[in-house]
């Protein structure tokens, strides 16, 4: 029996996903075939498009995933920085420079994958739209930390604040 077969669904999906990230954010999405997906993680063919009968089911699975992880890295990245007596726009803009300088920098995912492929859909349009508004909620959110420090800017200048800061990025 090969390796790929002993595989739980979820160990299969966690390999699919982290094989796509890797490749897709490495690649771009139109560089990268799913036969490269299958060698990259181990799993079989068969059980690759039974798991995402089409590319464009692992696109919006990988953008899901990606969403996850990168805003689950930011938040604790930010916190962290935080509770240790940071201000936050200087937290954010720490995380920012851990990002910026890691080895496989490329920029961000979701703007990338807009801008190389025609091979999105609405769904995976919409799925790059949230991860945006949850990036700016995010950044609105430390942003109304300065309220609470007595460094106080109005809501509507922390969500116009958040956005201007969501261009730097």
């Amino acid at each position: 029996m090969s390796p790929a077969a002993t595989l739980t669904v979820v160990d299969a999906e966690q390999a699919t996903l982290a094989a796509a990230d890797d490749l897709f954010y490495q690649h771009g999405i139109a560089a990268v075939t799913m036969a490269q997906i299958r060698h990259r993680s181990g799993v079989s063919l068969r059980r690759l498009y039974l798991m995402y009968p089409a590319k464009s089911d692992l696109v919006a699975a990988w953008l899901e995933h990606r969403h996850h992880s990168w805003m689950t890295w930011f938040e604790a990245e930010v916190g962290l920085r935080v509770e240790r007596g940071a201000v936050p726009v200087d937290a954010i803009f720490d995380a920012l420079a851990v990002w910026l300088e890691s080895s496989n920098f490329r920029g961000c995912g979701f703007i990338n994958a807009l801008a190389e492929t025609a091979e999105l859909t609405p769904d995976h349009v919409a799925l790059i739209r949230a991860h945006k508004q949850a990036l700016i909620d995010e950044l609105t959110d430390q942003l109304a930390k300065f309220v609470n420090r007595g460094l106080g800017i109005g809501h509507g200048k922390r969500h116009k604040t958040a956005k201007g800061l969501l261009k730097v990025f």
